[in-house]
């Protein structure tokens, strides 16, 4: 037990600090029995405790790697998804490419043929209308 702290002062005085002296021998407690027999219980029960929390630290770490496998597989399932999507895509704009180029290439032979037409059967020939016009 710790001393105790005792403020003594005669009449009329300031306050003197004084420390009492501690007991010779300790006080008997009445708590003191309940407190060692729980210690002990405490101290036989402490094996199995410690087992109880590896037990619940083993199913903790186990459920925290399935949960790991289950992220990664997830991930390998996007990464695959994201290169069949890059894969398609890249299809699409070959196709695309080569739709365009021949709708172009069809394009241009038809304007070519529209602007040949024009000047053999709309625009007459420059003899002709020379004669037309001098003759005339």
């Amino acid at each position: 037990m710790k001393p105790a702290r005792v403020e003594i002062a005669a009449p009329g005085s300031l306050p003197t600090y004084v420390v009492r002296a501690p007991f010779a021998a300790v006080p008997p407690s009445t708590r003191a029995p309940r407190i060692e027999a729980l210690e002990k219980d405490l101290a036989s029960e402490l094996v199995a405790l410690e087992e109880g929390t590896k037990k619940r630290n083993l199913q903790f770490y186990t459920s925290l790697d399935g949960i790991e496998e289950h992220a990664q597989a997830w991930e390998a399932k996007l990464r695959a998804e994201a290169e069949e999507q890059r894969a398609s895509h890249e299809e699409l704009v070959k196709m695309f490419d080569s739709m365009m180029s021949a709708t172009c290439y069809a394009e241009k032979k038809a304007i070519i043929n529209d602007v040949e037409r024009f000047h053999t059967d709309k625009i007459p020939l420059q003899v002709y209308s020379f004669v037309v016009v001098v003759v005339g």
